[in-house]
């Protein structure tokens, strides 16, 4: 974990709609993870946007997506027949980075299956930017 973030003050889980939440707060947070939550947005601009706004400066957004996996696909996004989206690296990145995050790591791997396949994902990590306030 990096160093910047505090273990002391946990945030309890809030029943409400991820992006509104998120759109609601300003700043509050070292740390925002979302497993397994994402893959039900396509688009990721507003959920992007609003997490970046919700932390503080060099605070950490986490999440997993699942991967397109056909090779260079020109879609951003796709629904897939399970109901859950999958997602291009280069899209997610770019998002990411539109929405003020440097550096952004998307990690290649299976986290479950599915009919006794296996399911590809993204454990992406992404930096806020700005400069820590140290009054």
């Amino acid at each position: 974990m990096p160093s910047n973030i505090s273990t002391k003050k946990r945030q309890a889980p809030v029943p409400a709609e991820l992006t509104a939440y998120l759109e609601s707060v300003t700043e509050q947070f070292d740390l925002v993870i979302s497993t397994d939550t994402l893959c039900y947005f396509g688009k990721l601009e507003a959920v992007s946007k609003a997490a970046h706004d919700a932390l503080r400066p060099q605070g950490w957004l986490v999440f997993t997506l699942e991967s397109i996996v056909d090779g260079e696909s020109a879609e951003d996004f796709r629904l897939n027949p399970h109901g859950r989206y999958s997602h291009n690296r280069g899209y997610v990145e770019a998002v990411l980075r539109d929405a003020g995050f440097a550096p952004v790591d998307a990690e290649y791997l299976t986290l479950r299956t599915e009919a006794g396949l296996p399911v590809q994902d993204w454990l992406i990590t992404a930096q806020r930017e700005g400069q820590l306030d140290t009054h």
